[in-house]
This record gives C-alpha cells, sequence and structure tokens, in this order.
C-alpha cells in the first residue's frame, strides 16, 4: 500500500468512529510513534492515565467519574535530557479550533512545564482536513490572547497555515505522526 492509499485508508477509518473514539484513535497513533522513538532511542514518552473512580452498588458498575482532573495526554523525555509534556486534542471543523477544548488546568500544566525549561506543546488533529498541527506553548498563548483580543471562541484554521517556528505541520511516518520532526 502506497502512502497515498494509506492515508486515504485512515481517513475512512476515521469517518467510521464516534468523536470520543476519534480521540482515542488519535492518541493510540500518537502512542505508537512514541513507541518508535523509544526503540530509535530518540526519546521515552507515555500516555498518562486518567485516574477513574468507580462505584459499585451490589457487586455492580454504578458509576464512574474521574478522581480528579488531569495533567495533560503525554509526558516524557527527550534524548539529552529535556522534559517534554504535551497534550492531544482533535477537531472535525474545517474553519477553526474551539477554544473551549483546551481546559485551563492543562493550559496551566502546560505554562508551568514551559517556565521551567521544559518542551510543552500541543497536537491539533483536523480530522476533516487530515491534518496535524504541533504548536508550543508559547505560540498557543498567543493565538488565545488574540482571540479574547479579537472576541473569538476559536482559533482560525488559517492561523494554524502560518507556518512558523512555533506552529508546524506535522508529517506522517508509516501511518503515525511525526512530531519530533516537526520540532526541528
Amino acid at each position: 500500500m502506497n502512502k497515498r492509499q494509506q492515508e486515504h485508508y485512515q481517513a475512512r477509518q476515521y469517518k467510521n468512529l464516534s468523536q470520543k473514539n476519534r480521540g482515542m484513535r488519535f492518541e493510540t497513533l500518537i502512542e505508537g510513534m512514541c513507541q518508535n522513538y523509544q526503540a530509535k532511542n530518540i526519546a521515552l514518552i507515555q500516555k498518562i492515565p486518567t485516574h477513574v473512580g468507580a462505584e459499585n452498588i451490589n457487586g455492580r458498575l454504578a458509576n464512574a467519574h474521574f478522581k480528579k482532573k488531569s495533567t495533560v495526554d503525554f509526558t516524557g523525555m527527550l534524548r539529552g535530557g529535556l522534559s517534554v509534556a504535551f497534550e492531544a486534542k482533535e477537531c472535525t471543523s474545517n474553519t477553526s479550533f474551539p477554544l473551549k477544548n483546551i481546559k485551563q488546568h492543562q493550559l496551566d500544566y502546560l505554562r508551568m512545564h514551559d517556565l521551567l525549561g521544559g518542551c510543552s506543546f500541543i497536537l491539533i488533529h483536523f480530522t476533516n482536513l487530515n491534518q496535524i498541527f504541533r504548536v508550543e506553548y508559547k505560540e498557543l498563548e498567543k493565538m488565545i490572547q488574540e482571540c479574547i483580543e479579537n472576541k473569538r471562541k476559536s482559533i482560525p484554521i488559517g492561523r494554524f497555515a502560518k507556518i512558523s517556528a512555533g506552529c508546524n505541520l506535522v508529517k506522517m511516518r508509516h501511518g503515525y505522526p511525526d512530531f519530533m520532526e516537526a520540532m526541528n
């Protein structure tokens, strides 16, 4: 299967998934790339589990809830000792990325991680456009500030298309998003 056929196949698979499962699928693709990085001694990056509490009544699961707010989706270390932390988001819009998709506690974590010298970013997958962008925390902060100043509730897709040092298009490598290449 050539690259174009593989991308077309993946796009068709996404259309058959619910929004929740799309996010899980995206995270699974990221985990696959993280395994590749680990095998090549480039980085050790792992998915952070979400803490879920279960309520049992008469031996049956009656309710499940989040025990506490999570930090970010992935953390780890790059070769050379640089700490990395990032959030993975998906959206089906063709025109913008809603700010409501990023929670304040996630921004706070990325801000602190960046302040302490770590590599902090967000991966945003526009599923209908089949594009993934890697946005460094400082660039994301600028984008959010621009939205506030312009009274917008979402970041326009055109803002991501302005590829810069802080915002890069992520290429697929062997079916996985190569977000480390976008760092160079």
